[in-house]
Protein backbone atom coordinates (compact mmCIF):
# COMPACT_ATOMS: atom_id res chain seq x y z
CA UNK A 1 0.00 0.00 0.00
CA UNK A 2 1.15 3.64 -0.72
CA UNK A 3 2.42 5.79 1.86
CA UNK A 4 1.49 9.48 2.51
CA UNK A 5 5.02 10.47 3.36
CA UNK A 6 4.69 12.44 -0.15
CA UNK A 7 2.11 14.71 1.80
CA UNK A 8 4.39 15.07 5.51
CA UNK A 9 5.30 18.86 4.31
CA UNK A 10 1.69 19.77 4.01
CA UNK A 11 -0.50 21.53 6.24
CA UNK A 12 -3.43 20.46 5.10
CA UNK A 13 -4.43 17.13 3.02
CA UNK A 14 -8.07 16.62 2.24
CA UNK A 15 -9.63 13.35 2.62
CA UNK A 16 -10.32 13.65 -1.30
CA UNK A 17 -6.62 13.70 -1.83
CA UNK A 18 -5.62 11.17 0.53
CA UNK A 19 -8.25 8.58 -0.85
CA UNK A 20 -7.01 9.82 -4.62
CA UNK A 21 -3.65 9.15 -3.69
CA UNK A 22 -4.33 5.96 -1.86
CA UNK A 23 -6.45 4.77 -4.77
CA UNK A 24 -9.83 4.20 -2.80
CA UNK A 25 -13.07 5.32 -4.57
CA UNK A 26 -15.53 6.84 -2.90
CA UNK A 27 -18.81 4.26 -3.76
CA UNK A 28 -21.85 4.76 -4.23
CA UNK A 29 -24.99 4.07 -1.75
CA UNK A 30 -27.41 1.42 -3.49
CA UNK A 31 -30.94 3.02 -4.34
CA UNK A 32 -32.74 0.92 -2.50
CA UNK A 33 -31.30 1.15 1.12
CA UNK A 34 -31.84 4.65 1.64
CA UNK A 35 -35.43 4.16 -0.56
CA UNK A 36 -36.76 1.71 1.37
CA UNK A 37 -35.49 3.58 4.50
CA UNK A 38 -37.10 6.34 3.25
CA UNK A 39 -40.19 5.04 2.67
CA UNK A 40 -40.76 2.90 5.79
CA UNK A 41 -39.63 6.16 8.33
CA UNK A 42 -41.31 9.04 6.63
CA UNK A 43 -44.41 10.67 5.40
CA UNK A 44 -45.26 11.56 2.03
CA UNK A 45 -44.21 15.99 2.38
CA UNK A 46 -42.08 15.47 5.40
CA UNK A 47 -38.27 16.59 5.00
CA UNK A 48 -35.12 13.72 5.03
CA UNK A 49 -31.84 14.83 6.63
CA UNK A 50 -28.59 14.06 5.07
CA UNK A 51 -25.92 15.06 6.64
CA UNK A 52 -23.40 13.16 4.28
CA UNK A 53 -24.66 13.80 0.84
CA UNK A 54 -21.83 12.06 -1.46
CA UNK A 55 -23.60 11.12 -4.50
CA UNK A 56 -26.89 12.57 -3.44
CA UNK A 57 -28.44 9.03 -3.64
CA UNK A 58 -30.23 9.83 -0.35
CA UNK A 59 -31.42 12.82 -2.04
CA UNK A 60 -32.75 11.16 -4.86
CA UNK A 61 -34.81 8.60 -3.20
CA UNK A 62 -36.63 10.96 -1.40
CA UNK A 63 -37.81 13.07 -4.31
CA UNK A 64 -38.81 9.68 -6.11
CA UNK A 65 -40.85 9.16 -2.94
CA UNK A 66 -42.21 12.96 -2.99
CA UNK A 67 -40.10 13.98 0.01
CA UNK A 68 -38.23 17.45 0.47
CA UNK A 69 -34.31 16.78 0.94
CA UNK A 70 -31.97 18.36 2.82
CA UNK A 71 -28.22 17.74 2.44
CA UNK A 72 -24.76 19.26 3.30
CA UNK A 73 -21.31 18.10 2.55
CA UNK A 74 -18.30 20.00 4.07
CA UNK A 75 -16.29 18.51 1.19
CA UNK A 76 -15.91 20.49 -1.57
CA UNK A 77 -15.23 18.08 -4.36
CA UNK A 78 -17.87 15.37 -3.14
CA UNK A 79 -20.43 18.35 -3.24
CA UNK A 80 -19.37 18.79 -6.56
CA UNK A 81 -20.09 15.29 -7.84
CA UNK A 82 -23.41 15.38 -6.15
CA UNK A 83 -24.52 18.57 -7.67
CA UNK A 84 -23.64 16.86 -11.08
CA UNK A 85 -25.77 13.90 -9.83
CA UNK A 86 -28.72 16.18 -8.46
CA UNK A 87 -28.70 18.42 -12.30
CA UNK A 88 -28.62 14.97 -14.30
CA UNK A 89 -31.80 14.12 -12.38
CA UNK A 90 -35.33 15.55 -12.91
CA UNK A 91 -38.12 15.48 -10.22
CA UNK A 92 -41.18 14.63 -11.91
CA UNK A 93 -43.00 17.96 -12.30
CA UNK A 94 -46.65 16.82 -12.82
CA UNK A 95 -48.65 13.02 -12.22
CA UNK A 96 -50.78 11.82 -14.49
CA UNK A 97 -54.53 11.43 -13.11
CA UNK A 98 -56.59 8.92 -15.08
Amino acid sequence: MKQLKDYENRSYLSAIEAAKFLGVTVERLPYELPYRLIKAFSYIGETVLDPFVGSATTLIAAADLKRNGIGYEINSDIAQDALKNLKHYQTKLCWDYE
